[in-house]
This record gives C-alpha cells, structure tokens and sequence, in this order.
C-alpha cells in the first residue's frame, strides 16, 4: 500500500485577521476574543480533513503577513512593542514565517480616538496583500511544497490569486468570517 501525506501550507493575512477580532467578538458574544494562534493551524487542519474527507494531513508551513507601525508619536511605543513582540512570539514559539511591512504614521497616534478629529489622516498598509500572493503562488510552483493552500484572507482581491493557484494544480481552502 502507497503512503501519501497531503502538504498544507497556511497563507494568513495577519493584518486582516487581526482587525477582524471585533466582528468575532460580537458574532460569539464575547466581550474580548482572542485568537490562540498556536491552535489555529491545527484547528483548520482538523477542519479540512472533516471537509475534505483527507485523513493524512499535514501543515507543513504556516505563513503570516502583517504590519507593524513605523514613524509614530512616542506615547504609542508600548502599542507598537507588543505587537513587535506578538510577532517575535509566532516565530519562536509556534514557527511560523512572519513577514512584516510598515506603515507610516507620520509622527501620529496610532489609534484614531487618540488623534484630533480634524486629522483624516489614514495609514495605508502596502505590500502585505502583494507578500502573501507572491508567496502563495511561488510555493505553488516549487515541486511538492504543497498540494493544499489554506488562505486565511477575508478579501475579494484574493480571487485572482487563488484561481491561479488552482490552475497550477493545487486545492484551494478558505478560511475566513462571515461578512467578509
């Protein structure tokens, strides 16, 4: 008998996920919800296997996509230290490939309710989308890094990207928030 292990490589996009906490919140009735990103992947992977009918799994690679900020008003040190080392955390304790990009603030608060309210100012994140398709799509091309691509992403402008994927031969699975 043949032994065959199905590859998954998780593709989050961290950014996403983590302003979409307050929508978890409110749709389990939970004052604060926290993610527990070391169960995360194997959460989804059990997820899938009762999807897709596939006993032998295997989360080879999980990858996250965030941003942290950069240029920011000195009271916010203490905000942008812990997300640094939310990050750290991924990678040491439960291996994810972090990738992070800045954003400028522009010597602004990071919060909006700690700015003027006359400031429209609004921080645009780049490049964290454009790393998770280059990612997901080289992966994908590399032969048998993966067979299955778990993409935690709650936006349309990912479409592109997983069709392409599935032409390459390779399962999309989508894991994300109803809504989005």
């Amino acid at each position: 008998r043949e032994y065959f292990m199905v590859k998954v490589m998780t593709f989050i996009d961290g950014t996403w996920l983590y302003l979409s906490t307050p929508k978890l919140s409110e749709d389990y009735g939970v004052r604060e919800f926290h993610i527990d990103y070391g169960k995360l992947p194997r959460i989804l992977k059990q997820k899938i296997t009762e999807r897709l009918g596939i006993s032998e799994l295997d989360i080879v690679r999980t990858h996250l996509f965030g941003s942290n900020a950069v240029n920011y008003d000195w009271r916010d040190e203490e905000i942008v230290q812990a997300r640094s080392d939310f990050f750290d955390m991924l990678k040491e304790e439960h291996h994810y490939e972090v990738e992070i990009y800045s954003v400028n603030f522009r010597k602004r608060r990071i919060r909006r309710s700690d700015r003027d309210p006359s400031d429209d100012f609004e921080p645009r994140e780049k490049c964290v989308d454009i790393a998770l398709a280059t990612s997901m799509l080289f992966h994908a091309t590399v032969s048998n890094a993966y067979d299955v691509a778990l993409a935690i992403i709650g936006d349309r402008d990912y479409i592109p990207l997983l069709q392409c994927v599935r032409r390459l031969g390779k399962r999309v699975v989508i894991a994300s928030i109803r809504q989005n």
